[in-house]
C-alpha cells in the first residue's frame, strides 16, 4: 500500500469528524481561528512526544518490563495522558480563551475537539506511515475507529469545562472546573491507555468500555451546552427557518446510510475472522492486503454513518 494511500487513510478520519463537531455548531467559529487552532493541535506532538519517549526510556532504565501494571500505568498516565491534556489546555487556556469569537460556553467544546483532532491526525499519520513496516497497517488503522474517537471525546469533555469556567463570574469556581476538566481527561485517557498498554486481549472489552463512558460523556456535554445555546444566543434562536429538504431525499439517505453499516457489518466481521486467525493480518505477507481492507472499511463505516445520520435527521 503506498504511503499516499495510508496517508489519506490516516488522515480521513479525524477529518470527518472534526467536520462532524463543527457542522452541528448553529453559530459557526470563524474558519481562520479553526484552522490556526487545529494546528496547534498538531505542533502539541513537538513537546508532547519528547515527554512520551523519557518517560519509556526512563522505564526501561528502571528494569521494568513492557505489559506490566506498573509499566502501563506510568507510560498511559505520566507518558500519555498527563502532558497531552496539560497542552491541550494550555492551548484552550492561553491562545484560545480570550479571542472575541470565544463568546459562548458550546464554542470550548468546539475548539477542544479541534486542538485534540490536530494532535489525533498527526499521531494517527505516525503510526500508520512510520510504523507501518513493525505494527502494519491493518493494526493500524483499527486506530481510526478507536484511538481517533477517544481523543475527540476527550477533547470535547475537555473543552466543556474550559467553556463553563471562561464565562463563570466566580473566578474560583472557574479556576476549579478547568482543573476538574484536566483531572476527569487525564483520568480517562490514562485509564484506556493503560488496559491498552497491557496488551492482553481479555481487557479489550474493558477498553472499549472507557471509550463508550467517553462517547457518553461527551455526547451529553455537548448536548447541554447546544441547548443553552439554543436558549440564549439570539443569533441562533430568531434565524429564519431553512427550506426543510423533500422526505423522498431523507428517507433516501437514510436507507443508503444503512444498508452501507450493514455491508460494513459483514467487513467487520470478517476482519475479526482474519485477527484472530493465521497469519495475522500485521504479519509481512499479508499487512498490504490487509491494511487496505481496514482502510476500505473504515472509510465506508464513517461515510455510512455520517449519511444515515443525516438522512435521520432531517426525518425527525
Amino acid at each position: 500500500m503506498s504511503p499516499f494511500a495510508l496517508g489519506a487513510a490516516a488522515a480521513l478520519p479525524p477529518m470527518l469528524l472534526l467536520w462532524y463537531v463543527h457542522s452541528r455548531d448553529e453559530d459557526p467559529e470563524p474558519r481562520g481561528l479553526l484552522w490556526r487552532t487545529f494546528f496547534w493541535g498538531v505542533a502539541l506532538c513537538v513537546p508532547v512526544v519528547p515527554v512520551a519517549f523519557g518517560v519509556h526510556e526512563l522505564a526501561v532504565h528502571w528494569g521494568w518490563r513492557m505489559q506490566t501494571w506498573d509499566m502501563a500505568l506510568l507510560l498511559a498516565f505520566l507518558g500519555v495522558a498527563l502532558p497531552e491534556q496539560c497542552f491541550r489546555l494550555l492551548v484552550l487556556r492561553l491562545y484560545v480563551w480570550n479571542k472575541p469569537a470565544f463568546d459562548e460556553p458550546l464554542d470550548g467544546v468546539v475548539y477542544g475537539a479541534t486542538v485534540s483532532l490536530g494532535f489525533a491526525t498527526l499521531e494517527n499519520l505516525f503510526y500508520v506511515i512510520v510504523l507501518s513496516d513493525e505494527a502494519g497497517p491493518g493494526l493500524a488503522m483499527l486506530r481510526a475507529v478507536t484511538s481517533v474517537p477517544q481523543q475527540a471525546f476527550t477533547g470535547i469533555i475537555l473543552g466543556a469545562f474550559v467553556g463553563r469556567a471562561r464565562f463563570d463570574e466566580d473566578r474560583a469556581r472557574g479556576t476549579w472546573r478547568l482543573a476538574s476538566g484536566l483531572a476527569a481527561t487525564t483520568l480517562l485517557q490514562g485509564a484506556y491507555y493503560t488496559l491498552l498498554f497491557l496488551g492482553s486481549f481479555p481487557l479489550f472489552p474493558l477498553t472499549l468500555l472507557v471509550l463508550l463512558l467517553e462517547v457518553r460523556w461527551g455526547r451529553r456535554l455537548y448536548k447541554e451546552l447546544q441547548a443553552e445555546q439554543r436558549s440564549t444566543n439570539p443569533s441562533v434562536t430568531d434565524a429564519p427557518a431553512l427550506p426543510q429538504p423533500s422526505t423522498l431525499s431523507a428517507r433516501l439517505r437514510w436507507f443508503v446510510g444503512a444498508a452501507g453499516l450493514w455491508c460494513c457489518v459483514i467487513a467487520w466481521v470478517v476482519l475479526l475472522i482474519m485477527l484472530l486467525g493465521s497469519p495475522r493480518p500485521w504479519d509481512a505477507d499479508t499487512s498490504d492486503k490487509n491494511g487496505f481492507a481496514a482502510s476500505l472499511t473504515i472509510v465506508f463505516t464513517i461515510i455510512s454513518l455520517v449519511v444515515r445520520r443525516s438522512g435521520q435527521r432531517d426525518l425527525a
